[in-house]
């Protein structure tokens, strides 16, 4: 290469090096990926929820049906398609209710359009949500067109899910759900109110605004068998699928961080900067620093879960889990979405297909 070629690749490279996140897990991929995909985007079309193009060629380049068939690996074809038109919906409520429609400032006005979803969530063939929809399109009429239609997905997914669950399983991701609802709201306060928030309050809400606790609930929903009702509600079991959430929404922040840089109180990354005047670079490493931590913790926190437990289904949902958070992070390192090879210098990162030795 010619000293002008050197120059100028050097100029052209990526400035921030995408640090080592630990994954000691396989990477197995659902073959069904594309049929996913294309099932969520006729699913999403026939409700009117691609009709505006400024947020729906996000939906159509965003690989969603990539993304589920990584992190539910082990679902059935059924089963996957449920998981991602599950996706696509809360990409309905996040980057069109809240995003788009311009809802995310307004917390007082989202609190009032959750209530009207959670009840669609919490009772989807029996409850009758127009009254209040009504209510809110006449006190919100820029949503008056898309409330129709995410009404119409809303009682579809979450019908969907009932028939695929029992009764206990169903509960469980209503829980998750509402728990999804109340972390958004405490997001959106930061919005409204500009307040960055320090790494403590932060990691506190990441843990659930990532909608972790409805997606873990989603694992055995999907494989079509139901993990035992005292094994999932277990405080070390819970303390598991908490983990698996942040740890899926570390993940997701150093992976965007070039693209929401200046969005101080939305990624650690800028979270840390802010709190503790950290350059960039340092601020990734550390953040892959509480990232790796917070895995090891989950670990080892599943060792001891593992040592008292004899029951193959309890024990499956543990397997797949692995796929639940792995699964996460290869897709986010090939995303298009987040553009790594763009953003990043990849000399340091785990690869898709690899795994990181054991610490």
């Amino acid at each position: 290469m010619s000293t002008v070629e050197t120059v100028a690749a050097k100029a052209t490279a990526p400035a921030l090096v995408l640090p080592h996140l630990f994954h000691p897990f396989d990477t197995p991929v659902h073959p069904d990926a594309d049929r996913a995909e294309a099932d969520l985007l006729a699913w999403m079309n026939s409700h009117g929820l691609l009709d505006d193009p400024r947020w729906a060629n996000g939906i159509r380049h965003g690989k969603v049906g990539e993304y589920c068939s990584r992190v539910y690996a082990h679902a059935t074809f059924d089963g996957l398609c449920t998981t991602t038109r599950a996706y696509g919906w809360i990409f309905a409520i996040d980057d069109g209710l809240c995003s788009l429609h311009g809802v995310a400032r307004a917390p007082g006005e989202l609190g009032a359009l959750y209530l009207w979803l959670y009840e669609m969530i919490a009772d989807p063939t029996g409850h009758d949500p127009a009254p209040l929809r009504a209510a809110l399109a006449g006190r919100l009429p820029h949503l008056a067109a898309f409330l129709p239609a995410l009404q119409r997905a809303t009682q579809d997914i979450c019908a969907r899910i009932a028939a695929a669950s029992t009764r206990v399983q169903y509960a469980r991701w209503v829980a998750g759900m509402m728990t999804f609802l109340f972390s958004t709201l405490w997001e959106a306060g930061r919005f409204a109110t500009d307040v960055v928030p320090g790494e403590a309050e932060y990691l506190s809400g990441r843990t659930y605004n990532g909608c972790g606790e409805g997606a873990f609930a989603l694992i055995d929903i999907a494989a079509g068998y139901e993990a035992p009702a005292a094994f999932y509600a277990d405080e070390e079991v819970e303390r598991l699928r908490k983990l698996s959430g942040l740890i899926l929404c570390l993940c997701n922040d150093i992976f965007s961080y070039p693209k929401e840089a200046g969005e101080s109180s939305s990624n650690l990354v800028c979270v840390l900067m802010h709190e503790h005047g950290l350059a960039p670079q340092a601020a990734l490493d550390a953040a892959a620093d509480i990232h790796n931590g917070y895995l090891a913790r989950y670990l080892d926190l599943e060792k001891k879960v593992r040592a008292r437990t004899v029951d193959r289904t309890s024990l499956r949902l543990l397997d797949e889990a692995h796929t639940y958070i792995r699964g996460n992070y290869d897709w986010h390192f090939g995303s298009p979405r987040y553009g790594a090879a763009k953003h990043y210098d990849l000399s340091r990162a785990l690869r898709p297909g690899q795994t990181s030795a054991a610490a």
